[in-house]
């Protein structure tokens, strides 16, 4: 529950559950959820976005080029690379 739960600020706790359903319906399924979820990590680090866009850009691009645009190690963009391909955003 979340912190409050329980104590209304009129004194009088109510669940409403016609309210609760309509919430819980227009949720996504599970799967749609992690999708998102890793979707929303993958974009979430800042040399990630510098390499999709870069990419956007210019199209392919060798681990080199992109170590230099973003301003780290080869080595670290292989793996920035892994993270968006698991997420689906580069092939």
């Amino acid at each position: 529950m979340p912190s409050g739960a329980g104590r209304a600020v009129c004194g009088v706790y109510e669940v409403h559950p016609e309210r609760v359903e309509v919430a819980r319906a227009a949720l996504p399924k599970e799967e749609v959820l992690q999708e998102a979820t890793l979707l929303l990590k993958a974009l979430s680090d800042p040399t990630r976005m510098r390499l999709l866009l870069a990419l956007k850009a210019a199209g392919e691009l060798c681990v080199c080029d992109l170590a230099l645009l973003a301003g780290v190690s080869v080595s670290a963009v292989s793996h920035q690379l892994r993270r968006l391909r698991q997420a689906r955003l580069v092939a």
